[in-house]
Parts: structure tokens; C-alpha cells; sequence
């Protein structure tokens, strides 16, 4: 039986031996099995390979009380079910050195379920699967691809296609979206490739009339480095240039340093955690200790710092959220689904030496300057400040009842000051047959639909702003039950206002409304003075761009930002 499939990571440049990538240890700080060198017979002008692989056995065993349904059933049974299985599962890593007259690279080949425990994946070269992978695959029969629309939240998406297709059919949108991994067939140049996905490693089934030999790896890891270094990609997916793979030790070393001190000191600004991968809000929830604790529906840095018994000490580095875990659990079952580190879940946003870096699913990446100064110029030359001063400067949202600092005390607060505004926050306006949305928070007769959010350390709320402005400017635009909501709404709750004033201004059909009459207005809320656009995260900066574009582009409105000045806290 031949070998069919490989994955190979890459090494960072800085490697020089096995022992600085290959662990003695797992995750459960457990010993792993040690390297066990292979005798690689050299070839006449061939370069120099060296190799060695660890081998373990790993088992998992099940018994009825691991089984929700099988516990349910015996509750009942006067003749219970018996069950337990034990399985064993083999898993290797075979570390590969490969030095020529120009250079010396270090590779890890992985094979069986957990293989990966054995690698260091903070020594791996991030971006060489998915590198290798747009370089080498044919881009009229690509399968599946993943993206990641990193605005101050993290939204994953996967779109799959049964059959191979042209990169134009995943509709992937390349100013918005970031590649995560490739999937597909390989170029026709390619012939040992049958198909391949591609993201921190690159996984390859072979052709069948190409069998793998120690002498055909070498070749092939060599081809692999090749393409690697390639420009090819830059062709066919020209949005991945927008971001650099921070693959420099002291660089990441430095922006690691930089972030652990702001979350020590509490500096959570650019800051916030969110689940590394696809999860199922509705059958999950979340956990900051392994043996439970309280249960949360999201995860927060604020509630996970909370969860610390002490602050971090001055001695403390970020190695202590390298370690610690977040835990998600089933609902219906209550058992543990998965475990990620803190740091795997964090998305910040950190300036080292006048460049912008993002950290996400634990990777540095760097902004390209071109990109940055094109959002930041768009925002400059295209999206006005707005001015109306009927957003007041200068209110304290402290909402004492609740003993905390709230823009719906805002909302209230320029409502009951201005009777030319009518007060939409927590307003359930049907949209798409739904009566679960706030149109906006704010309706002026001066026809601004106002959207209102402060701008709160340690969350992605300003990006969540950007979002919803979207979405529900469209359904204003669009679904006349939307129109009649608000409508209902003003009838209802009119507290003796001028009903026609606001209801005049809400037509029932389409063909009437003219979006360039309405203007959609982003109020940002914070306690510093003086502030101005500099204040959000650039990747917020970046959705704002975006959702001007559709707003006012493609939709035809007026769009609009303010930055606004509050007082925070008990008066």
C-alpha cells in the first residue's frame, strides 16, 4: 500500500535543529515520545537530508455514561445497556532538513489524528500552506475556500462547491474578505499533486501513478518551496497582499510584549476575544475553568480577566494566555466539545514603529501601507464629519438603576431635548417578516436615521455599528413593512409629538422614496475630549469605509460620521 496523502508545515528561518520545533511535551504537560533518527542514504549531487520522526499511540475509550442517549435509555431499563469501547490510533511527525548551496530549510511532516501535538506551532511559517496553495492550484477547479472578514470582529465563512470551479463562482469579496485556506485540484504542471488544501500547512493526495519515495520527498518538498516563494498568487487572489505574515521572531516577540502589558494594565482598547472558529451559538456555550463555572453565551476579555483570582504580576509575560484555555461545552449534552488558549482567541490591534499590525487566530499580521492609506484617505475625502447640533456633546450616560454606562441613556437623553427627534432604540421594527430589529435609534424630520454606539474597551462594538447601518439601511430601501413598522411605531408611542411630521417622511412605496433625501448618521459615544476618527481600530476604520461605499453608493444615501463626547460614570 503506497502513501497517499502528506502534510507539510515550514519552519521560520531561525530553526537550526529538530529539538527547536519537535516537543518533549503536549498541551496536558505530558512526555512525548522522543526523536528517532532515520539513515537517508545520500544521492550524487543531491543536497544534504537529514530526518528523524517520534511515534506515539494515543487511545480513547467510551463508556455508557460518555453517551447522553445510552444514559437516558438506562434511566428507564429494567435491563440497561452495557457498552464500552477502547480504540487505539498511531500518529507520527517526521522532521525533514534539507540544506543546499543557497540554504537550509526545516520541515514537519504530519500522518494519523494528532500528529500536530509534537510541533512547536509557534516555530511554523503561518502563511505556507495557503502560499503553496494559490501558487499551485488550478484556479478553474478550486472546491472549497475559507475566509476570514476580519473587521474589529472576526466573521469566518466557508463556501464549498461540488464540483470544481472558477474562483469567480465562490463570489468571494476581495476588498472584504481574507483568504484562510484553499482547496481544489493543482496545475496540470504539477504532476504528483492530485488535490491540495492549503492554509499554516499544506496537505497534498497524490496521484496514484506518482508513488511517494525518500527520493521523490525530497524533490517534492523542494517543489513546494519553490512555490512558495512565487508571485503568482498575486494574480488571481490580489487581496492577500493587503495583509504581511509577521514571520519574524523578534518582531512578533515585540508586539506579544506590547500586548500583554496593555491587557495587564487594563489598556483593552483594539483589544477583544472571539471563537477562532465556526461555533453554533445556539448549542454552545463558554467557559473560562475547566471543571465549568459560569456559563457564558459569548466570550468577552473583560468577563475572561475577570475570571483571575490575582492581576498578572509585573514578572508575568503573555505565556500565561498561551496556556490558559477557554472552554466550549454542548448545551445538550453538557460535555466539553473543544479548548482553545486565550491567545488563540484574541483580535487586537497593535502600532509597532508607525506600522499597524493585527493578531488573529494567533497570527501577526502586518497592514500594508498602501491599503492603510487608502482606507485612511477614503475616510478623509468621502465620508463628512457630521455637525447637526442636536447631538448634544457633554451628556452623561451613567444609568444608575443598572449601575453602569449605557447609550440608551443618550438616546433618551437628546430625545427628550429635541422634539424635532423621534426615539427608535428598542423599537422591534419588522424586517424580512421579523419584529426583532431597531431600525435605528434615532429619527430626525430632517429625514437622518441615526445609529448610536459607545466606544467600549475590550468589545468590537463600533464594528458591529458599521454592520447593522448596512443592513438596515437596505431594509429601509427595501421592505415596506419595514416602513409601516416605523410608522406604527410613531402612531403608537407618539407622546403627544407631531405624528406627521415623522410619519410624512416614511412613504409607503418605493418609487417615492429618495434615498439621496436621507441621510444615515454613525455616532460614536466616548469619554475623551477632543476626539476624532483616530480613535477606532483601523479594521473598524475599514468597515466604516465599506459600509459608506454601500450606503452611499449603492444604495444612494447620505452617509455620515460623528464622533461625540460623553461623561461616563456616577455624576
Amino acid at each position: 500500500m503506497s502513501l497517499d496523502k502528506i502534510t507539510v508545515y515550514k519552519l521560520k528561518d531561525h530553526i537550526t535543529a529538530f529539538e527547536q520545533y519537535i516537543k518533549e511535551l503536549d498541551g496536558k504537560r505530558q512526555r512525548l515520545p522522543g526523536l528517532r533518527e532515520i539513515a537517508i542514504v545520500p544521492t550524487e549531487d543531491g543536497p544534504i537530508v537529514q530526518a528523524s520522526f517520534a511515534f506515539k499511540e494515543h487511545e480513547s475509550e467510551k463508556k455508557a455514561v460518555d453517551v447522553p442517549w445510552i444514559q437516558f435509555i438506562n434511566e428507564s431499563a429494567p435491563d440497561p445497556i452495557i457498552f464500552q469501547s477502547r480504540n487505539k490510533f498511531p500518529c507520527a511527525v517526521l522532521a525533514v532538513k534539507i540544506q543546499d548551496e543557497q540554504s537550509t530549510n526545516f520541515y514537519a511532516l504530519t500522518f494519523g489524528l494528532g500528529a500536530d501535538t509534537f510541533i512547536d506551532m509557534e516555530q511554523i511559517v503561518r502563511d505556507f500552506g495557503l502560499r503553496v496553495a494559490m501558487n499551485i492550484c488550478d484556479t478553474e477547479k478550486l472546491k472549497r475556500i475559507q475566509t476570514n472578514i476580519h473587521e474589529a470582529v472576526s466573521t469566518h465563512s466557508e463556501k464549498q462547491i461540488s464540483t470544481g470551479s472558477n474562483l469567480n463562482v465562490f463570489q468571494i469579496d476581495d476588498e472584504k474578505e481574507f483568504l484562510r485556506s484553499v482547496s481544489g485540484l493543482a496545475r496540470e504542471e504539477f504532476t504528483f499533486i492530485h488535490s491540495l488544501t492549503g492554509k499554516d500547512s499544506i496537505s497534498i493526495k497524490l496521484n496514484k501513478n506518482a508513488p511517494l519515495n525518500w527520493n521523490s520527498l525530497v524533490q517534492r518538498l523542494q517543489t513546494l518551496e519553490e512555490s512558495y516563494n512565487l508571485e503568482r498568487y498575486l494574480e488571481t487572489f490580489q487581496g492577500y497582499s493587503k495583509f504581511h505574515f509577521e514571520n519574524d521572531p523578534d518582531t512578533i516577540s515585540q508586539l506579544d510584549e506590547l500586548l500583554f502589558e496593555k491587557i495587564r494594565t487594563g489598556d483593552l482598547e483594539h483589544i477583544h476575544l472571539a471563537p477562532p472558529e465556526f461555533v453554533d451559538y445556539d448549542s454552545r456555550y463558554f467557559t473560562y475553568e475547566l471543571d465549568g463555572g459560569e456559563r457564558h453565551d459569548d466570550i468577552s476579555i473583560i468577563d475572561f480577566l475577570a475570571t483571575r483570582k490575582r492581576a498578572f504580576s509585573e514578572r508575568a509575560s503573555i505565556s500565561s494566555l498561551k496556556q490558559k484555555k477557554i472552554y466550549i461545552w454542548s448545551t445538550e449534552t453538557g460535555q466539553r466539545i473543544n479548548a482553545w488558549t486565550a491567545y488563540k482567541c484574541l483580535v487586537a490591534e497593535i502600532t509597532l514603529n508607525d506600522e499597524t499590525y493585527i493578531l488573529s487566530i494567533s497570527q501577526w499580521k502586518k497592514i500594508s501601507t498602501d491599503f492603510k492609506n487608502e482606507v485612511e484617505s477614503y475616510i478623509a475625502h468621502n465620508i463628512p464629519h457630521c455637525d447637526h447640533p442636536y447631538l448634544l456633546e457633554g451628556v452623561r450616560i451613567w444609568d444608575a438603576a443598572q449601575g453602569k454606562n449605557r447609550e440608551d441613556v443618550y438616546n433618551t437623553t437628546i430625545y427628550q431635548a429635541e422634539p424635532d427627534i423621534f426615539l427608535f432604540d428598542r423599537a422591534k421594527i419588522q424586517i424580512a417578516g421579523e419584529r426583532i430589529y431597531e431600525v435605528c435609534d434615532l429619527l430626525h424630520i430632517d429625514k437622518s436615521l441615526i445609529h448610536v454606539k459607545r466606544l467600549k474597551a475590550g468589545t468590537a462594538s463600533i464594528s458591529h455599528l458599521f454592520l447593522q447601518g448596512k443592513f438596515y439601511s437596505e431594509a429601509f430601501v427595501t421592505d415596506q413593512k419595514c416602513r409601516q413598522g416605523m410608522k406604527d411605531h410613531i402612531i403608537n408611542n407618539n407622546n403627544g409629538r407631531a405624528i406627521a411630521a415623522f410619519t410624512d417622511i416614511l412613504p409607503n412605496e418605493r418609487e417615492t422614496l429618495i434615498t439621496n433625501d436621507y441621510k444615515i448618521i454613525f455616532c460614536i459615544l466616548t469619554e475623551r475630549n477632543n476626539a476624532n476618527i483616530d480613535i477606532i481600530p483601523f479594521m473598524a476604520k475599514y468597515e466604516l469605509m465599506h459600509s459608506h461605499k454601500y450606503i452611499n453608493q449603492a444604495l444612494g444615501f447620505q452617509c455620515e460620521y460623528k464622533i461625540i463626547s460623553v461623561l461616563e460614570g456616577a455624576p
